[in-house]
């Protein structure tokens, strides 16, 4: 799983880099990848960046540690 820093969000880097890494090397080896950048571009910018992080720091607030887990929730086909 990877999921996104707050400059990520500022600057709208839906794919960056890290996504295009893991998602490329999971699928080469055939491990699961979840990404969890995708929940956190569905509010507009300064919402996310109150609402899931803590201000002036790169860490998750409750909210945002809740969006992570949903998201690998939903992504468990029962496999693991």
């Amino acid at each position: 799983m990877v999921h996104p820093w707050p400059d990520n969000v500022k600057e709208g880097d839906r794919d960056s880099l890290q996504v295009r890494h893991w998602r490329d090397w999971s699928a080469a080896r055939g491990v699961r990848f979840v990404d969890g950048f995708a929940p956190f571009f569905k509010e507009p910018v300064q919402a996310t960046l109150h609402r899931y992080y803590i201000e002036g720091d790169v860490h998750f607030t409750a909210a945002g540690n809740r969006l992570i887990y949903e998201t690998v929730r939903q992504a468990d086909d029962g496999k693991w």
